[in-house]
């Protein structure tokens, strides 16, 4: 029986995938079962703001997805009390041949605002991303950025009785992800019920007071937020923590180029930055710096062609690994 005051009720709940593998060329290959939920259990009472936290493919994305009702279980049941909400990135399903205008107007009702305030809803969504004249033009002409601004305008001004949310989302530059980062702060103060999956350990223990740990397909933990991000880095503490940049270009001033890690990443750890000049075919710098917030390299240490690429690593087990991928610098503002 399912409590009159919850909000999602989860029993039982367990997934599997399928995949065909041949060893041989020519033989017809057998079936193999993934087991990516196994007998997951919890109830959500309204009101409670809950983190899901857990290595990637532990089974979080998965479980988000069956409460949504984007995939079928394989046995178990998902009682959910209220109208859902689903945020999954920045890209809630915009048309690449309409305006940003039209693509707010036209996806706005599929999203459950009313057709009475659908102009008051685009001319607020407007107003927040500061696109000016591009949000009249189509969105397929769009940088990365102008899009990471309109469709995180879209997705912070819905309201619902239960919100959804698979990983952060963040757009623009580093003016703009304040705005955002307010904004989301907002929108999750007004939300009565929010489940969200997360990296940003910092974020949800701001956001939520409830944690469930995933790992490998099971929930190990479940129970006040700082208790289940303890968990999470007991579980994690020989692991590389991967660093999911942002943007697809780094800004550097004519000054300095400046990084902060607590801030665009929620991860403080013993780190180094790698930097590769292009023209040279060779490594440049190798800064390392110990549980450091934020960092900041003279524009005048790096070549003026700037044709570089840089990445971040992490020290462990006496040893440097990647984490994260090659990222440009750019000397223009994302707009």
């Amino acid at each position: 029986m399912v409590v009159e005051s919850s909000a999602i009720d989860v029993q039982d709940l367990s997934v599997d995938y399928h995949e065909y593998t041949r060893d041989k060329v020519f033989s017809f290959g057998k079936r193999q079962t993934i087991h990516a939920l196994k007998n997951i259990n919890f109830t959500l009472e309204k009101g409670e703001h809950v983190a899901i936290i857990g290595r990637n493919g532990s089974g979080k994305s998965t479980l988000l997805k069956c409460l949504a009702g984007l995939l079928r279980p394989a046995s178990g049941t998902v009682v959910i009390d209220g109208r859902v909400i689903f945020l999954s990135g920045v890209d809630p399903g915009f048309d690449s041949e309409l305006t940003g205008r039209e693509n707010i107007r036209q996806l706005a009702p599929a999203y459950g605002v009313k057709k009475e305030n659908i102009e008051q809803f685009t001319e607020s969504v407007k107003q927040f991303t500061e696109l000016g004249e591009a949000f009249e033009r189509k969105y397929l002409g769009y940088s990365g950025g102008m899009k990471g601004k309109l469709g995180f305008g879209f997705i912070s001004d819905l309201r619902s009785d239960i919100l959804i949310i698979d990983e952060t989302f963040g757009a623009g530059d580093r003016e703009f992800k304040k705005k955002s980062k307010a904004r989301m702060n907002a929108m999750v103060s007004e939300i009565p019920t929010l489940l969200m999956c997360s990296h940003g350990l910092s974020l949800v223990t701001s956001i939520c007071e409830r944690g469930l740990v995933m790992n490998e397909g099971e929930l190990i933990f479940d129970g006040p937020i700082i208790e289940a991000v303890s968990h999470y880095e007991a579980l994690t503490e020989d692991s590389i923590h991967w660093i999911e940049f942002p943007y697809q270009k780094k800004y550097i001033s004519e000054e300095k180029l400046h990084f902060d890690f607590g801030e665009e990443f929620q991860i403080i750890e013993n780190m180094r930055l790698v930097i590769f000049d292009n023209k040279l075919k060779q490594f440049i710098l190798m800064e390392e710096f110990e549980n450091l917030e934020s960092f900041s390299c003279l524009r005048s240490d790096l070549p003026e062609h700037l044709d570089c690429i840089f990445k971040i690593q992490q020290f462990k087990h006496d040893k440097w690994y990647d984490a994260s991928r090659y990222v440009r610098f750019t000397t223009e503002i994302s707009s």
